[in-house]
């Protein structure tokens, strides 16, 4: 069951807070559609696609590794 975009935006704003950073969700194609940065919603995201893609936790050490992505840690959310 997918969030729906209401949902993910509330949850970005909340945590981020909590814990002052920023969170991204992002779609099944990997879109980002909530960000504390709203800027970036609709934006593609490498970082996201490969988790898509290998239902595993990567680790952006550098903003330029991954296209429209910047450092962080990008989890898969079930």
């Amino acid at each position: 069951m997918l969030i729906p975009k209401e949902v993910a935006q509330s949850i970005v704003l909340e945590t981020e807070a909590i814990m002052d950073k920023n969170i991204n969700f992002m779609d099944e194609q990997a879109r980002i559609v909530a960000s504390v940065d709203k800027g970036r919603i609709g934006d593609f995201h490498e970082g996201a696609s490969e988790v898509l893609r290998t239902e595993k936790k990567v680790v952006i050490s550098s903003d330029s590794s991954y296209l429209g992505a910047k450092s962080g840690i990008n989890l898969p959310v079930r």
